[in-house]
């Protein structure tokens, strides 16, 4: 168990989840319940972020109902967490935030001021995925604010991090890209642990990206990959992935940005990611638009567009602004009766049809 969290405090989470189900096995074994619910928490986490949402859910579940049995609030909270996480990644927006909302009242109950912290910053995160940005940099300034996170330093800086992204996003004045860059990177490479220096650089190149520097965010992608793939977890990887082939379609190297697309949104299906799933097949269009098939573009992105609608997320300004832009493009690009057939077919499809299609249609661009 402890080498299990060693290699989980690393961020190599196929290495920790192993450790931790020997652990899980001797526990059983030796049938220490606490140290099986515990274990079983630690293993439902790393299960899920090494890109197994189902049997992490499963381990969580099973946690969760052994903690509440022994009475123990802390690991009925962890166990909750993961579930939360779980939702998050899915899609399942609203249960995440029931279930953070409640995390949250635990700890306050328990007097555990450090815990309510984390738990305050995963709900600030939970808030920038539903387009709640304000609420976002609420939430995580209140993290830091509460001083209980000056030790991990990692953690802090990550946070900073994700406070100068949602600024950045809203059009708030400041060199938030600078910042990052300059501020919190630096030290991000120096602790050397993989998940909060993969997740900073995925964040520059997402800021870079918006600020329309295609080549720069392709070098910091590139490094953002190697330390996610290093570390093991699948829808990470993804959403890298995805936001580099939308670099390398600016650079205008249509090849490998296919190549790329066609990886990420397979792994989307195979992790049940909608937000990733929603976000390739969104991008697979762009693509598609950049070598003439509009009516596929159109078709994806209506797909796309529908999904995200109903989801119940809101898209930043920038954001919003560059599909309406996007969208007004393919409205002429096509002749009337075309684009409403593409329209049409978009609308018949489910969102995982749609991110099939999007695959094969990637797919099909890297053997051309």
């Amino acid at each position: 168990a402890s080498a299990a969290h060693l290699a989980g405090a690393r961020s190599v989470f196929p290495e920790a989840r192993e450790l931790f189900a020997r652990a899980l096995a001797l526990y059983r074994a030796a049938d220490d319940r606490a140290g099986i619910a515990s274990t079983l928490a630690n293993l439902g986490w790393q299960t899920w972020a090494a890109g197994d949402l189902a049997h992490g859910e499963t381990l969580s579940r099973e946690a969760l109902s052994l903690n509440e049995k022994l009475g123990d609030t802390l690991g009925v909270a962890l166990s909750r967490n993961n579930l939360a996480w779980i939702a998050m990644e899915r899609g399942d927006f609203d249960d995440a935030q029931q279930h953070f909302e409640t995390v949250i009242a635990s700890h306050e109950r328990r007097g555990d001021p450090r815990s309510v912290a984390y738990a305050l910053s995963w709900l600030g995160t939970l808030l920038a995925r539903r387009g709640d940005l304000a609420r976002s940099v609420e939430l995580h300034t209140r993290a830091l604010q509460t001083g209980q996170l000056v030790t991990d330093h990692g953690y802090r800086l990550l946070l900073l991090v994700r406070i100068a992204v949602t600024r950045h996003a809203l059009g708030e004045p400041g060199n938030h890209t600078t910042l990052v860059e300059t501020s919190y990177l630096p030290p991000q490479r120096q602790f050397g642990r993989l998940w909060p220096l993969g997740t900073t650089l995925t964040e520059l190149g997402r800021m870079l990206l918006d600020d329309g520097e295609p080549a720069r965010a392709h070098d910091v992608l590139s490094e953002a990959l190697d330390a996610r793939r290093a570390s093991g977890g699948l829808g990470s990887v993804a959403e890298t992935e995805l936001l580099d082939a939308t670099a390398l379609l600016r650079l205008n190297n249509l090849p490998a940005c296919a190549a790329l697309l066609h990886i990420a949104v397979a792994a989307a299906i195979t992790y049940g990611a909608r937000p990733l799933m929603i976000d390739g097949v969104e991008r697979t269009a762009q693509l598609l638009h950049a070598v003439g098939d509009n009516a596929n573009a159109a078709m994806l992105f209506t797909a796309a567009t529908r999904a995200f609608d109903a989801s119940g997320a809101r898209r930043s300004p920038r954001a919003a602004r560059s599909v309406a832009q996007f969208g007004e493009a393919l409205t002429h690009s096509l002749d009337a009766a075309r684009f409403e057939q593409a329209v049409a077919n978009g609308a018949a499809l489910s969102l995982h049809d749609a991110a099939q299609r999007a695959v094969g249609l990637a797919g099909g661009l890297t053997r051309d």
